[in-house]
């Protein structure tokens, strides 16, 4: 006995390109319409409040193409079950960002993915539940049409075996695992040269005359292992205690090992370390949960050791100022350096029993990073104190009015949705040479209803989901979002820098099904 599910998706997306520049004085965004040194960034046009009040998007864009199509199984074999899941996936991210050749993609990426795992789950024996499998993934990353080459086009392999077993003993459940993984990363030496006709950049051979070598020739094996123990002990029939030790492992990416280069869509350089070492890490945790009919509460807390910990620094030169093109394009190096993270969270879940279309549901995140790398301490003090893109303490509460369905109506899973977030104040960031700056916190409101149109039958055939983020259009920058720094300037006569988060957005959903 089994059965086999098979999936696929397709995605096509065009967004613009955000580049920040604007003019001093108004502030109005301006538009680039030059390539290389005949564009004047003090004198580019301004963009009209036509084309700003359009949902057209200008000849600076992004084009993304995503195709999936994976496969999963399940089939009774012996004394338990083997579970099979095979997927391919291409992504083709194309980038323009010349002006003039609309056509002409700075960043020309097409990514091909394999992903495969085998689980073996055991049956129960004497209470013991047993898991083995093996998954991982293989990539190759091909440069197709582009000017700019921001990673080098490689090869990976991953392959992890692992096993996970489960057993309780009374109140205490205790789960065990342990895993061992191999990332294989490799690319060939690649040459980038000036194309003589249209001036861009272009892929190139080690033999034409001119060539650069932009990315050497690149083999590494990252092995590791990960491990975890832990468990829940219910003390009574509403409390529960848990808490867990693991160890961790994380093979850097490609960027960070790879990156030589504009990233057209960020309007970031990136410049990654070829000589970076696996992470590791050591986290323990604790929790606590309280669930009673119609209230469940809960609060963990955790702390993470990380060695060789990767993170962006934003790159100055001898005179403190920002390395950045003649664009304005920023300069970020990946770096590793030991790391603390530690933090929590909180959450209630409240559903009157008495209201049973009532629901609450409110939360709060803290996590705080510490940048552990001594010789950066002692040049920088406190500046080099926390860790870059650490998020803001957030908390979050949610009131749902959910219609009862009734038989015969027309209308079913109807609900009325009201949610608050706060965000605070983040103090706490990454200061070494003005690298980051204290983010001010905010208030987001949003309200949603939705309905589904249902048959008398009882077959669902329509639903509409109304939706309103950022009800009372606040003015905001997240910490994480990076276009907080797409600034030119160093002063503004508004009193903001950077580009800004999304004021009030209304949309509508539909989906029919089929």
């Amino acid at each position: 006995m089994g059965a086999v599910n098979i999936w696929l998706t397709a995605y096509n997306n065009l967004q613009e390109i955000p580049d920040g520049s604007r003019d001093s004085l108004s502030r109005a965004f301006t538009r680039q319409v030059f390539d290389g040194d005949q564009d004047d960034f003090n004198n580019r046009p301004v963009v009209s409040q036509q084309e700003l009040k359009s949902y057209a998007i200008s000849n600076l864009y992004q084009h993304i193409q995503h195709y999936r199509a994976f496969a999963t199984s399940e089939l009774k074999a012996g004394p338990g079950e083997l579970r099979l899941l095979l997927g391919v996936q291409q992504n083709h991210r194309q980038e323009f960002n010349h002006p003039t050749d609309p056509r002409q993609p700075g960043l020309d990426l097409r990514l091909t993915t394999l992903n495969y795992q085998v689980r073996y789950l055991f049956q129960d024996f004497n209470g013991y539940e047993l898991t083995v499998g093996v998954n991982g993934m293989g990539q190759h990353n091909q440069h197709l049409n582009a000017t700019d080459f921001a990673i080098p086009p490689y090869r990976l392999f991953d392959i992890g075996g692992f096993g996970v077993v489960k057993k309780a003993f009374g109140a205490l459940e205790l789960t065990g695992g342990l895993r061992y993984d191999t990332r294989v990363v490799d690319w060939n030496d690649f040459y980038t040269g000036i194309d003589p006709v249209t001036g861009f950049g272009t892929k190139a051979d080690a033999n034409t005359p001119g060539a650069d070598r932009q990315f050497s020739d690149f083999h590494k094996v990252y092995p590791g292992v990960s491990a975890s123990v832990g468990g829940s002990y219910a003390v009574g029939p509403n409390l529960i205690l848990r808490a867990n030790v693991a160890r961790g492992y994380r093979a850097p990416n490609i960027p960070e090992i790879g990156s030589n280069g504009l990233d057209p869509g960020a309007h970031i350089i990136y410049l990654g370390n070829p000589d970076f070492q696996p992470e590791f890490n050591w986290q323990e945790d604790v929790g606590v949960l309280w669930k009673t009919p119609g209230f469940e509460a809960s609060a963990e807390a955790f702390y993470n050791h990380v060695e060789n910990f990767i993170y962006q620094a934003k790159q100055f030169d001898a005179n403190g100022q920002a390395l950045s093109d003649q664009f304005g394009n920023s300069t970020y190096k990946f770096e590793q350096a030991a790391a603390n993270l530690f933090g929590g969270e909180v959450a209630f879940n409240v559903q009157p029993r008495a209201l049973p279309w009532l629901s609450w549901r409110t939360g709060a995140a803290l996590v705080i990073g510490v940048n552990e790398n001594k010789p950066l301490r002692e040049r920088a003090g406190d500046d080099g104190r926390y860790l870059t893109l650490i998020p803001a303490p957030t908390a979050q509460t949610e009131l749902r009015f959910t219609l009862p369905d009734q038989s015969g109506r027309l209308l079913a899973n109807s609900y009325l949705r009201l949610s608050v977030t706060g965000t605070a104040r983040q103090n706490r960031f990454y200061a070494v040479d003005g690298a980051e700056t204290a983010t001010p916190g905010y208030v987001l409101t949003g309200l949603g209803a939705g309905t589904t149109l249902r048959t008398a039958a009882g077959r669902d055939v329509l639903q509409l989901v109304l939706q309103a983020d950022n009800l009372f259009d606040v003015a905001y920058q997240a910490h994480l979002n990076r276009l907080k720094y797409f600034e030119y300037y160093r002063a503004s006569p508004t009193g903001r820098l950077g580009i800004y988060s999304p004021g009030r957005n209304l949309s509508v959903k539909v989906v029919v099904p089929f």
